[in-house]
């Protein structure tokens, strides 16, 4: 996938509803749209709307704002993020997805806090690794893209391995991390070349390939989504972990579907009887 004339299209966001003369070409999935179409209809990539990290002074606040009034209360200063460089990082790298980029960024936020900077580190269910090497310091060039290489035909279009390798520019390496383990073939492989992990492995949670009392902290945003493995894989984590180690696991409040980017219109359309057939329903 080439973000590059996705990101050339606008410059200011003064002009980023500028209507354009000729039809545009989706680069994600090569759906021919109208001049006047600001996302892709068939896959809602950006074709008009500038992207956010190129924003400054009150245009990006601007767009910060509406991104937290979407997704919900969010730990950003009405001024500005607390750490701009590594807002700006979330958002380059995770460039189609913006609400992607901020829940990473508050993921990252809450590490500083709450972890220390040091010792032995696992990311558990750690996919291809780009969060991990974001909120470790490691930082990628301008064209670096997190969707590279999806395959939208299929039902996890993550879930596809990439010939060719994952294609990492890599501006600054940060802090190595000991482990990277996640259950997909291809989200290891690509974890294995951005190079952040010194191991990783392909391993359940509920039965880690690890030695007991050797991590000092494990970080996991995808233990939330186990269902029935859950208390196996919290015996797993209690096992490897040091008795002083810290286990942070990130889990969506019970409003958060409520704030995903299309709920608040499709409720607002349905309480006003625009819904149409059934939107607004099932959210």
């Amino acid at each position: 996938m080439n973000r590059s004339n996705a990101k050339s299209i606008g410059t200011k966001v003064g002009s980023m509803l500028k209507p354009l003369e000729h039809p545009l070409t989706c680069e994600a999935c090569g759906e021919v749209n109208s001049g006047k179409t600001l996302f892709c209809s068939r896959c809602t990539a950006p074709l008009t709307v500038v992207h956010l990290s190129e924003l400054d002074g009150i245009d990006q606040r601007l767009c910060l704002k509406a991104l937290c009034d979407t997704i919900g209360e969010f730990p950003i200063e009405p001024q500005g993020p607390e750490y701009p460089e590594l807002w700006k990082a979330y958002l380059s790298a995770f460039w189609l997805r913006p609400e992607t980029a901020l829940v990473g960024y508050a993921e990252a936020l809450a590490m500083k806090r709450l972890a220390p900077d040091c010792g032995v580190w696992m990311d558990l269910g750690s996919g291809d690794g780009i969060h991990s090497a974001l909120y470790s310091g490691w930082r990628f060039g301008l064209d670096f893209d997190a969707f590279q290489g999806l395959n939208l035909g299929a039902a996890d279009i993550f879930n596809q391995e990439v010939p060719e390798g994952f294609i990492a520019p890599v501006e600054r390496e940060g802090r190595k991390l000991k482990w990277g383990v996640d259950i997909k073939r291809s989200s290891a492989s690509r974890a294995r070349s951005l190079g952040v992990f010194d191991q990783v492995i392909l391993a359940d949670a509920a039965n880690l390939p690890v030695a007991d009392a050797s991590v000092d902290v494990i970080f996991s945003n995808m233990m939330r989504d186990l269902g029935d493995p859950l208390p196996g894989a919290l015996r797993e984590c209690r096992r490897i972990l040091r008795d002083d180690g810290v286990l942070l696991i990130s889990a969506m409040t019970p409003e958060y579907q409520k704030c995903l980017y299309f709920a608040p219109g499709a409720r607002a359309a349905d309480a006003s009887g625009d819904g149409g057939d059934g939107a607004g329903h099932g959210l």
